[in-house]
């Protein structure tokens, strides 16, 4: 069941384990970044998300990721990264190029790079 506590703020309750628990957003009121606070009467444990960008670089061109998606930690966007590296690369290869020199450059909602992840990481060595 959802509640609007207010503008912008959110909650949402849901069961857990057998209690009530709750997740709150934030939408920048508390914290610079989108974030959403998990609340649970299992400890009081507090889960904050973070929105990523996701913005292709290829040579001098860039495309903007306008949206952007949340994540747990740096780490998670990462490998989410990859995985799209290598859906992209897939279709590139079957359209009959060759996939090179592309890069998900990973912002956070200021702009800022966080991270540079090549497409060619996303692809395994032959001796894997």
């Amino acid at each position: 069941m959802k509640n609007k506590a207010g503008a912008g703020l959110r909650t949402e309750y849901r069961a857990c384990g057998g209690t009530l628990c709750a997740t709150i957003d934030l939408p920048g009121q508390h914290c610079p970044e989108q974030s959403t606070a998990a609340v649970c009467s299992h400890g009081l444990q507090e889960e904050i998300r973070v929105r990523y960008f996701f913005n292709i670089r290829d040579g001098e061109r860039t495309e903007k990721d306008l949206e952007g998606s949340e994540f747990d930690t740096l780490e998670l966007a990462i490998e989410d990264a990859r995985l799209a590296a290598r859906e992209i690369m897939a279709e590139h290869v079957l359209a009959g190029y060759e996939p090179d020199g592309q890069f998900f450059d990973i912002a956070d909602e200021e702009g800022r790079v966080l991270v540079s992840v090549p497409f060619r990481s996303a692809l395994r060595s032959k001796s894997q």
